[in-house]
């Protein structure tokens, strides 16, 4: 929990205030609240590596905390298994594969195109409904 705390902070000092966060409202897409987001996906290439990565350490973390708030527990177990064995360079490269091989959505959340991307790099989240009404 100290880790994911600081992982948190440490993200928040690194990305700061962001102008796309007051760019973009909150939605509600049907099965989601998608609250305004730090930064859209085209902004993540321009991110140092080091920021990319900080920023991957934080999803993650902020991903598997989610249970907290109700978030699938089955879904977020599949992506621990996906993950165990890769480190912060890797999951970075995979979500700055993902965005650079998808500039139709550069202008949407960088938050939802990284999930995306672990969908698309994790075998057994392909199709997995972590939306499930409980």
């Amino acid at each position: 929990m100290k880790l994911a705390l600081t992982s948190v902070l440490l993200a928040t000092i690194l990305l700061g205030r962001s102008p796309a966060q007051n760019e973009q409202s909150p939605k509600f897409l049907g099965f989601a609240y998608l609250p305004g987001s730090f930064l859209k996906a085209g902004q993540f290439k321009d991110l140092s590596p080091e920021k990319q990565e900080v920023y991957a350490v934080g999803l993650l973390d902020g991903l598997f905390v989610s249970t907290i708030f109700g978030a699938d527990e089955d879904g977020l177990k599949k992506l621990a298994d996906c993950t165990k064995e890769m480190d912060s360079e890797q999951i970075s490269a995979i979500i700055s594969k993902y965005v650079h091989d998808h500039p139709e959505a550069w202008h949407e959340t960088l938050s939802t195109q990284s999930l995306n991307a672990m969908f698309s790099a994790c075998p057994g989240l392909r199709g997995y409904d972590f939306f499930k009404k409980k």
